[in-house]
């Protein structure tokens, strides 16, 4: 008897607990998967674009994807499409170093923090939805993007990506491995452990900083100010805090280990990867190819697992770029493109200026 009301005081706990981490990250939402937020992201994608200088990113404002996702919809305003992760946040064609200029006039920045294969995929179909025939779509290729599972924020619009996954693998010929109902996983993620945790730290900010508003900012690009700017391509300026640490903080030997442990680049990554550039061809854009360098302290491990994934992913790159006359931007090597060592903000971020020098690869004069 004894037993039995125990049992029936820890199930009654444990609803109880399970139902108000339920409920708060239905109310928080801190990727606006449940509802619509107060100020929307499509909203402050609008005022983006129209901006003069670029606007602040307030604490807990808007998860990157989110806005990137609101982007896209802008997307036949522009001649090209970034797509790609931190590394190319900082790609612009309105700051003072202008990036891409031989293939860029006018961008659109959707780059997200760790992006991996699938936010690929599914940035580049919300793109398509309009962007016109030529279209540029630059592509930043890290050493991890052909693989999967290396990262799971893309979830944030995991509708996205598994229209994606129909409309790409299956008019490729693929065999599509993915199938999820997206109604049961977002009835799973209410009880998210890292939801759950972004719901707490988005409930903190707003107690600390009220709700989010629009306000538009002068920057100075090399020194920032207290928060982070998206200026009006949706490039990405860092907090002054950021900017000075990264002067002050020396660069080890090999840098960090960031998604390059396991498998990169792998068989079912390359093959998933050559069909989207396939299909954004078919879709009559021209895909690009970009890589970022990592600082030259990184390469001073010559047999690291960053070093290794490089030196893998770039010869794959290359590769594709020959065999499917697609132009390829850039390398992992900062040296090639007379990239100095203060032109970065840690062992993998390059600043503007480092990225402005990047240029095409002749594919035919390269081994």
């Amino acid at each position: 008897m004894q037993q039995n009301k125990y049992l029936k005081n820890l199930l009654a706990t444990t609803s109880l607990l399970l139902s108000g981490v339920a409920l708060l990250n239905y109310f928080a939402d801190p990727a606006g998967i449940y509802r619509v937020p107060a100020l929307s992201a499509d909203r402050f994608a609008l005022e983006l674009i129209h901006s003069e200088t670029g606007l602040l990113l307030s604490e807990g404002m808007f998860q990157r994807r989110i806005l990137a996702k609101a982007l896209a919809g802008y997307a036949n305003k522009f001649d090209c499409i970034v797509i790609g992760s931190s590394h190319v946040m900082q790609i612009s064609s309105f700051r003072n170093d202008k990036s891409l200029s031989g293939t860029c006039d006018h961008l659109i920045n959707l780059g997200v923090s760790g992006a991996s294969i699938e936010d690929h995929f599914a940035l580049a179909f919300l793109s398509s939805k309009y962007a016109i025939p030529k279209t540029n779509f630059v592509l930043g290729i890290d050493p991890w993007t052909m693989s999967h599972n290396k990262d799971n924020r893309w979830m944030e619009y995991q509708a996205d990506y598994e229209a994606a996954r129909l409309e790409i693998i299956a008019k490729s010929g693929s065999k599509s491995k993915y199938k999820e109902d997206n109604k049961l996983s977002k009835l799973v993620n209410l009880l998210n452990i890292e939801y759950t945790e972004r719901s707490m730290l988005l409930l903190k900010r707003r107690l600390l900083y009220g709700p989010p508003e629009i306000q538009e900012v002068i920057v100075e690009e090399e020194v920032g100010i207290s928060n982070p700017v998206m200026l009006p391509d949706g490039s990405h300026i860092y907090s002054s805090d950021y900017i000075k640490k990264a002067r002050n903080s020396p660069i080890p030997i090999g840098g960090s280990e960031y998604k390059t442990a396991g498998i990169v680049s792998s068989e079912r990554g390359v093959k998933e990867y050559l069909d989207l550039l396939r299909w954004l061809v078919s879709k009559q854009y021209t895909p690009v190819i970009l890589m970022t360098p990592y600082h030259h302290n990184v390469w001073k491990a010559h047999n690291s697992k960053n070093v290794v994934a490089m030196q893998k992913t770039e010869a794959i790159i290359l590769s594709i770029g020959k065999e499917l006359g697609i132009e390829v931007i850039g390398s992992y090597r900062p040296e090639m493109f007379g990239c100095r060592e203060d032109e970065f903000y840690d062992f993998m971020h390059t600043k503007a200026s480092c990225l402005a020098k990047l240029q095409s690869r002749s594919i035919s004069s390269d081994p």
